[in-house]
């Protein structure tokens, strides 16, 4: 009996400090197995929260026909390609005849990190609204082999979709003489020819700026990558967006721009 009792005092006295030295622990915050607050990390981009942007006061509806079954890929684009009509051609289009925009010859400029950063804070800004995922969103130059020649390539591909109904407004340029729109490109192998070689399903787009003044112009700022697992749902969304008009909307002079509400 008297060893039954010792026992279970000398069990009580460790059960206490066991339970003493736990408390301890938590107290002053000295636990390996849980990381403290603020030993994380963040990096920006991958999971943030989409605040209001500063500015939705010059948005309008529009619709977006399909891309073409969808996003269909032809033979690699050359230089001799004859694709893109010239500035008198008339389009039968929708059963009716109807004067094709030029897309005037494209400039280039090189922006400052935080433009850069606006721009893809922006377009996933609206991929988000227009729910789709954004989060594989990367902003890219061309490849370093088209280099010189990525402007010719992506002029003639955005004159074949000028009047696409796919252009996602992102706001105005940083002197507020244009808007800054990016356009899915309709084509795999304009994609795979400047912007990413590798048959992988993701989506390219091109960032341009345009200038409505009354020469209108349009300048290239950057390329993106979306991955896009369903190409019928990215574009049915897209459709349904309040942000996306046709690219010749955003190249018309002043005085034939809508105006925005």
């Amino acid at each position: 009996m008297l060893f039954f009792i010792l026992a279970c005092r000398v069990l009580f006295c460790m059960l206490l400090s066991a339970l003493l030295h736990i408390s301890s622990g938590f107290a002053t915050g000295d636990d390996d197995g849980i990381p403290l607050f603020n030993s994380l990390s963040f990096e920006p981009f991958h999971d943030e929260v989409w605040p209001i942007p500063f500015s939705t006061a010059h948005l309008s509806v529009a619709a977006a026909p399909d891309f073409h079954s969808p996003f269909q890929t032809p033979p690699m684009i050359t230089h001799q390609t004859a694709d893109v009509p010239g500035p008198s051609v008339v389009n039968n289009y929708a059963g009716g005849e109807q004067r094709l925009t030029v897309v005037p010859k494209l400039g280039e400029t090189d922006l400052h990190a935080w433009e850069l950063w606006h721009i893809q804070r922006m377009l996933k800004y609206r991929l988000h609204q227009a729910k789709i995922n954004p989060f594989t969103l990367r902003l890219l130059p061309p490849m370093h082999d088209v280099r010189h020649v990525h402007i010719d390539i992506i002029h003639k591909q955005l004159q074949l979709q000028v009047n696409s109904k796919q252009a996602v407004y992102l706001g105005p340029t940083v002197d507020h003489q244009g808007e800054i729109v990016a356009i899915p490109i309709h084509r795999d192998a304009v994609k795979e020819a400047v912007i990413d070689a590798e048959k992988n399903g993701k989506v390219g787009w091109a960032i341009v700026g345009t200038n409505f003044g009354p020469h209108p112009a349009i300048t290239w700022f950057s390329y993106a990558l979306l991955d896009v697992p369903d190409r019928k749902a990215f574009v049915d969304n897209l459709k349904n967006s309040n942000n996306v008009k046709a690219l010749k909307n955003f190249i018309r002079p002043v005085a034939s721009l809508p105006h925005f509400s």
